[in-house]
């Protein structure tokens, strides 16, 4: 690898081998689609500090019957998009049937987290929020009002991963 005069390699090294590693636990995709897609996404950073994203749903609605898929596939994608990086890095969880009350009424409601190393502020929690929030209100009956979403910027150190720290 060339490098360029004053940058060091080290981040693109640790971005590739990463996302190499995330992007190939999924069963579909291939080596060699792993590989370009994270040349892609480490030659070319959308960017510089916001390396993973993860992103927790709870909710009180039986999943059962549900196309969680879609619900995942859906909130990793805004999360990737509004925080500014690979999906490859991205983490979306959800959790159905957990006992949730607010306000002494248990119709259908919902909390979430997203943690994030980098790339969260006013402006990006705002647009995460309104996005989780319309695809629960979409594909769970969750009303707006009976979704709380609570954000952490973190550090790298604060994440553990392929027995090291990010």
């Amino acid at each position: 690898m060339r490098e360029v005069e004053g940058q060091s390699p080290t981040p693109f090294m640790d971005c590739y081998v990463g996302c190499f590693i995330l992007c190939n636990i999924i069963p579909s995709h291939t080596a060699y689609e792993c590989a370009l897609q994270c040349l892609k996404d480490c030659v070319v950073p959308t960017t510089t500090q916001s390396i993973h994203g993860d992103k927790n749903l709870s909710t009180n609605v039986n999943l059962e019957g549900i196309d969680i898929s879609s619900i995942l596939k859906e909130a990793t994608f805004a999360v990737a998009d509004l925080i500014g990086k690979p999906e490859a890095h991205v983490m979306v969880m959800l959790k159905g049937s957990v006992p949730i009350v607010i306000g002494g009424i248990e119709d259908p409601a919902a909390y979430g987290e997203v943690v994030s190393i980098g790339g969260l502020n006013p402006d990006v929690n705002k647009k995460l929020s309104a996005a989780i929030s319309t695809i629960l209100e979409a594909k769970l009956s969750v009303p707006l009002t009976r979704f709380f979403l609570k954000f952490y910027d973190t550090l790298g150190s604060s994440f553990g991963w392929n027995g090291t720290i990010l």
